[in-house]
């Protein structure tokens, strides 16, 4: 099920993959399968072996509530597979999640992340609203991106390896914000999730 799958425009990839693709939106589109909302799905318990929710809960004004009723319709051995953005500007959404946001409003759902990465970077997202229907925005920003990134990388990790050496504790909060930088400077965080197995 693609939850609020607007035009179908990830029909194709879905179906790719050999899975049958069900898309449901509110709003009346041609190529849609169901009219319906996310807050109340028209399926069986547990009868759903794939959610698919691009970009969708910072729409919502209770992903909750959403999330709650994604975890009933999907089977237990079944994935939620999703995206949400973190530091896009404002379009229209209720919420930005950052990956401890996305991850807390999952468990509260009753489900746990089996993977978590970056999507589109920050600076491509804001060159792309700044420099809206054209292929330039995108450009800059991924090029601008990679220049903040590669900095960060080398010439911060060089000071920190040479002021420390990797014998100070102060080390290990360093290098969780290396870790966690591609997640940091996301403008979308996609995930996996499952289940919590009792």
């Amino acid at each position: 099920v693609d939850i609020g799958a607007g035009d179908g425009k990830h029909r194709s990839a879905i179906e790719k993959r050999d899975w049958r693709w069900i898309g449901l939106d509110p709003s009346p589109m041609p190529d849609l399968s169901i009219i319906g909302s996310a807050y109340e799905m028209p399926f069986q318990n547990a009868s759903i072996d794939l959610v698919f929710a691009s970009q969708i809960l910072e729409h919502l004004t209770h992903p909750l509530q959403a999330l709650s009723e994604v975890f009933r319709i999907r089977r237990p051995t079944g994935f939620l597979v999703g995206s949400v953005s973190f530091l896009e500007p404002w379009h229209e959404s209720c919420y930005c999640f950052s990956h401890w946001g996305i991850e807390q409003i999952l468990l509260d759902s009753g489900f746990e992340l089996v993977k978590i990465c970056p999507g589109t970077s920050v600076f491509v997202v804001l060159a792309s609203h700044l420099l809206p229907d054209t292929r330039l925005g995108p450009m800059i920003g991924g090029l601008f991106g990679q220049v903040v990134m590669d900095f960060l990388w080398w010439f911060g990790g060089l000071y920190i390896f040479l002021r420390f050496r990797k014998k100070s504790p102060e080390w290990q909060k360093y290098k969780s914000f290396f870790d966690k930088a591609p997640l940091r400077f996301a403008g979308h965080i996609q995930f996996v999730a499952k289940k919590i197995e009792h």
